[in-house]
């Protein structure tokens, strides 16, 4: 349905992945960013900034984008710290996300995050007005 709907756009591709996803990317946007290599992450409430408040796929991405290895491409790239939306529930009436990934990529970070709350995730790229290069992501779910 997605390919029909953005059939008359050539900048929009959409596909399928092998895991069964679908990706709608923006020819022109740099998606770098999601190839980052995460060494380790762990996904634990109790170690949230607020383990009452954060639960839910918002504590998820926290944790994804406050990762050492997110940070360096950031700083390296120049490229304003990623940020997220919190609108509407921060998640206090979802469960925490928990376990652990190693030696994946930012994407496959957001995508663990899926599975324990059904949606998609949005990513972002922007120019801030001093020019420097910013991303943003959010989850719907």
């Amino acid at each position: 349905m997605l390919q029909d709907m953005f059939s008359g756009d050539s900048a929009m591709v959409v596909a399928q992945d092998a895991n069964g996803l679908i990706r709608m990317v923006e020819k022109d946007v740099p998606t770098d960013i999601l190839g980052v290599e995460i060494h380790h992450i762990v996904f634990d409430a109790a170690h949230a900034p607020f383990p009452k408040l954060f639960h839910g796929p918002n504590m998820a991405l926290m944790t994804i984008l406050s990762s050492p290895d997110v940070l360096s491409f950031e700083k390296e790239h120049n490229i304003s710290p990623a940020d997220f939306r919190l609108e509407g529930s921060m998640g206090q009436d979802l469960p925490a996300l928990s376990g652990e990934l190693n030696e994946v990529t930012l994407s496959q970070a957001l995508d663990y995050v899926l599975k324990a709350f059904p949606g998609y995730w949005v990513y972002e790229n922007c120019t801030t007005n001093d020019g420097r290069r910013a991303v943003h992501f959010r989850f719907y779910y």
